[in-house]
């Protein structure tokens, strides 16, 4: 399935208020955000605004297309912004991932902004600020954590990120495999 969301002007917001995710995109979907703005989602484990692929084999991967749009406030213990797994794609284009935050009671938190599992990320002139991810028993890539798959980016700041633990490493992007460019 191909869907669109798009708003004129400042655009529209969904607000997930800590409830729960606000979207999935399920293998097999295509799902294109234009001047929309997610906030306020949660996930116990991962993908606490956004979910993006599944283990599904032999069907098309899913796709999200982020075009002028921002995912804010959200939080989870891996991919508190965006998780992205089962070699889904992922394109920001004048997007911003801001004040999202991986947490962990117990065991790592990892990716405030972005968690990459596997599958591709593209950011062109866009924005991760301030977000983090913290454990006591370990944190990284408070902005970006990259498990497997790829990470592009062009004209993109990662600005005020942190991870915060014992240990902590890659306070804006750690790279634990994969490629990055």
């Amino acid at each position: 399935a191909n869907v669109t969301l798009s708003s004129d002007g400042l655009g529209a917001t969904l607000d997930a208020a800590n409830a729960s995710r606000a979207l999935v995109v399920s293998d097999g979907a295509r799902l294109t955000l234009r001047r929309v703005h997610l906030t306020g989602g949660w996930s116990s484990h991962q993908g606490g605004c956004v979910l993006v692929g599944g283990p599904s084999v032999g069907v098309e991967v899913a796709q999200l297309h982020f075009e002028d749009a921002s995912i804010s406030d959200c939080r989870a213990v891996r991919g508190a912004g965006v998780f992205v797994q089962g070699g889904a794609l992922v394109e920001m284009v004048g997007g911003t991932i801001a004040r999202c935050s991986a947490e962990a009671q117990s065991g790592f938190a990892l990716g405030g902004g972005i968690f990459i599992e596997s599958g591709n990320v593209w950011l062109h002139d866009s924005a991760i600020d301030e977000c983090s991810a913290e454990a006591e028993a370990g944190a990284g890539g408070g902005g970006i954590f990259v498990q497997g798959g790829a990470l592009e980016t062009t004209s993109t700041t990662i600005a005020n990120a942190s991870a915060v633990g014992s240990p902590a490493v890659g306070g804006g992007v750690y790279v634990y495999s994969g490629d990055v460019r």
